[in-house]
């Protein structure tokens, strides 16, 4: 079974939505009601699990450092660096009190958002909206990690069962990080390790595995969507009872598993219902990094506690990520065409 056509696209779009709307309900002080029912579907794990499955298949289809670097920079770095811009411009504009700077922890953080460390927040932002520009960032470093980390996974010659090996130790790490939390918290090596690729590792490679056994995992899952549901269902059902946490990123792993059986299951039936609905755009990375500054700079000027504010959020949002797929990101994945003929060019003339 070909892994293509696919609804991948159609599910991060649904991971990018649950983030925004979450995220602008809770800032924005708006009464979950229905909303709350979206936490069961957290948006983190299941980008870092469709993450795994996609990045692993592109490295495989093409194990070439500078081709896959190139790539992978090319789908992150330039809406990134736009969204800065746009974040900036917020922040200096549309802040009520001039931001006091100090111009070397500045250019700092400026340095981390252009690179590897998103999740850096200088203390004179917290006057501004909700204290973080831009938070959500935080899993943009943990994506980059893994980004790094697979080609090195993909150096062993029992690949398989080094990835369960680090799975398991990713996922002991994870349990530990959830259990102690309430100790901890407040202490910045866990904040640290919170940011790093070691708790959330083990969902970036359970797509990994998925994804190289995917012909055996289809029979499983081909035709047989309501027979997932109620499995999740009951496992979500479970969950609860036991007290196991099932609303968060920090789900726990029996969830998990259920969770991305779920996405498997939506995901490869029907599965040219994305193509269909999205016409291949792929808005969804433009929707989740867009949606914080502009809650921000609606929390800035008491813009909270009306559906109509929680409406104007969502609808900002979506114009943002349009724009940012169809005049940043598409454009920007245009260029692999012609960066990677030079690459091969130059690789050839070697």
């Amino acid at each position: 079974m070909k892994i293509t056509p696919n609804n991948f696209d159609l599910i991060r779009l649904f991971a990018a939505f649950q983030v925004v709307l979450i995220h602008s309900a809770t800032h924005l002080h708006i009464p979950m009601g229905l909303i709350n029912y979206l936490s069961y579907f957290p948006g983190v794990p299941i980008f870092f699990f469709t993450s795994g499955f996609l990045i692993s298949l592109s490295w495989e289809k093409n194990p070439s450092i500078k081709f896959y670097a190139s790539n992978r920079a090319l789908r992150i770095f330039p809406a990134l660096w736009v969204c800065l811009i746009f974040s900036l411009f917020v922040l200096f504009i549309g802040a009520k009190e001039p931001i006091s700077l100090d111009i070397g922890n500045f250019i700092a953080w400026l340095t981390g958002q252009l690179s590897f460390v998103q999740f850096y927040n200088p203390d004179y932002f917290r006057a501004f909206g909700v204290g973080v520009l831009n938070g959500s960032l935080w899993t943009i470093t943990v994506e980059l990690q893994f980004y790094f980390i697979i080609p090195m996974i993909y150096l062993f010659s029992c690949i398989d069962r080094f990835i369960i090996l680090i799975s398991l130790v990713s996922m002991a790490i994870f349990i530990a990080s959830n259990v102690y939390a309430d100790v901890y918290e407040n202490y910045t090596l866990y904040k640290l390790l919170q940011v790093s690729f070691l708790p959330w590792l083990w969902m970036f490679l359970a797509g990994t595995l998925v994804q190289r056994h995917f012909k055996t995992i289809t029979p499983y899952i081909q035709g047989k969507f309501f027979v997932i549901l109620i499995l999740f269902i009951m496992v979500l059902l479970a969950s609860n009872e036991f007290g196991l946490k099932v609303n968060a990123n920090e789900l726990n792993p029996i969830y998990f598993f259920a969770l991305i059986a779920l996405i498997l299951a939506v995901s490869f039936n029907k599965r040219e219902l994305a193509d269909k609905l999205l016409k291949r755009n792929d808005y969804s990375y433009g929707i989740y990094i867009y949606h914080m500054p502009i809650i921000n700079l609606m929390v800035e000027y008491s813009l909270t506690g009306k559906y109509s504010y929680f409406a104007m959020a969502i609808l900002l949002t979506i114009t943002m990520g349009i724009l940012s797929w169809h005049f940043v990101e598409r454009g920007s994945l245009k260029m692999k065409k012609y960066i990677n003929k030079s690459i091969y060019d130059h690789q050839v003339k070697s």
